[in-house]
């Protein structure tokens, strides 16, 4: 059985990001008594001299590029995979994104703490993309000891061909490995969260609504939680 917050890491990811939009902001106040909320992609614009909707659009950018990569490898996978409580260690799967990447889920919440870090306090920023790097470092750690565990020698090969989160540029090839085909309905019904993250993003950068970034969320958290429920349980044996 995974730790607990392991087992809990959809609620975790949202508490970093929660913790970054508004302690951040109370941090930012405290340490340069601004109490007028300018978020990131603002001072951004400013240091680099551009217009702040560029940085907005490349923020954008950010998101969903960071829903593409999940969906990429959640369409080899599926909700029961993605979400499940327990790490699995099913098969040593090298496919699609696997064979550029060890975790591209995971490249992939990077990328849009990223995009949507911009939309908080610089010192929220700064908590969101560490907070995500650090935690979804942790996450990777705990899968790859599993996986060490059970495929001993053909994992540390695949350890040594593929990085775990920055992309080699070619596909590499791993003897033994499994392979798999893709599946878009899996991938989307595996992302409805992060899909709804990058709409977020889409939203505010559109309308600079704080309000429509949350209620996309809150609209994904609910659809995942009920894919999740309708999903049969896959063992982590």
């Amino acid at each position: 059985m995974s730790p607990w917050w392991y087992r809990r890491r959809p609620l975790l990811i949202l508490v970093i990001y929660l913790i970054g939009f508004y302690a951040g902001w109370w941090l930012w106040y405290r340490a340069t008594g601004d109490s007028a909320y300018a978020p990131s992609y603002v001072w951004i614009a400013r240091g680099v001299h551009v217009s702040s909707r560029t940085v907005l659009w490349i923020g954008t950018a950010f998101a969903f590029a960071g829903w593409a990569a999940r969906l990429w490898g959640s369409a080899y996978l599926s909700t029961a995979v993605v979400w499940n409580r327990d790490a699995l260690q099913g098969a040593l799967f090298v496919d699609g994104p696997f064979r550029f990447v060890r975790n591209p889920l995971y490249l992939g919440n990077d990328l849009q703490a990223f995009g949507i870090g911009l939309l908080a306090s610089p010192i929220g920023l700064g908590i969101i993309v560490i907070g995500n790097i650090v935690f979804t470092a942790a996450l990777a750690a705990h899968e790859a000891t599993g996986m060490r565990a059970r495929y001993g020698a053909a994992y540390d090969a695949y350890c040594r061909a593929v990085p775990a989160i920055v992309p080699r540029l070619f596909p590499a090839r791993v003897d033994g490995a499994a392979r798999g085909r893709p599946t878009l309905g899996a991938g989307l019904r595996a992302e409805f969260l992060t899909t709804s993250f990058a709409l977020g993003m889409l939203a505010y950068t559109l309308t600079s609504s704080l309000w429509a970034l949350w209620v996309l969320i809150a609209i994904g958290w609910i659809a995942q939680a009920f894919a999740r429920a309708q999903t049969p349980s896959t063992s982590a044996a």
